[in-house]
């Protein structure tokens, strides 16, 4: 089953609960993924890097670039995605 734990420095810990057969709990693991990809502020709002930034930016405009380089909000449904996943976010 998966909790959530705030980490030093505002970063997510997703912690993943393994049962064994018997019903034991085993050790807490952390999703790497989510921890990279994902923001938490001490007011509860989650934040992600927007996709598209990668590479090939000579191409893109300037304004487009300086905007692909912030952090966005996830929307409603994202988190509601998230948490039915992962447990709270």
């Amino acid at each position: 089953m998966p909790a959530h734990r705030q980490c030093r420095g505002g970063a997510l810990a997703f912690h993943v609960f393994l049962t064994t057969e018997r019903g034991a709990t085993m050790s807490e693991k952390t999703h790497k993924g989510l921890k990279e990809r994902l923001k938490k502020t001490a007011s509860g709002r989650v934040f992600h890097r927007r996709r598209g930034s990668n590479h090939l930016m000579s191409k893109k405009r300037a304004k487009r670039a300086r905007r692909l380089r912030k952090w966005k909000e996830l929307s409603e449904g994202e988190l509601r995605s998230f948490r039915r996943q992962y447990g709270r976010l």
